[in-house]
C-alpha cells in the first residue's frame, strides 16, 4: 500500500505543478510529497508555481477588493 500512496503523491504533485491554480491544494500536495519523495526534482517546480499562484491570487484579490488588502500582507507579495 505504500507504493501506492506514494503513487498517489507523485501524481497529485505533477498535477499541481503544470495544472494547478489553488495555492492551498498547491502547497498540500507538495507537503505529501515531501513525505514520500524529499528529493523529487518535481517540488522545485511546485513551489515556483506556488509562488506564483499566490502572487496571481493577491493580484486578483487587490484588483477586485483594494480596501481589503493591507501593506503588511506578504502572502501575496512573495516571489
Amino acid at each position: 500500500m505504500p507504493k501506492l500512496h506514494r503513487s498517489f503523491a507523485l501524481g497529485r504533485a505533477s498535477y499541481q505543478r503544470w495544472l494547478g491554480t489553488e495555492p492551498d491544494e498547491m502547497a498540500a500536495a507538495g507537503e505529501v510529497l515531501r513525505r514520500f519523495a524529499p528529493e523529487h526534482s518535481c517540488l522545485l517546480e511546485l513551489e515556483v508555481r506556488l509562488c506564483r499562484a499566490r502572487q496571481i491570487k493577491g493580484l486578483l484579490a487587490e484588483i477586485r477588493h483594494p480596501e481589503r488588502m493591507e501593506e503588511s500582507d506578504e502572502d501575496w507579495r512573495r516571489l
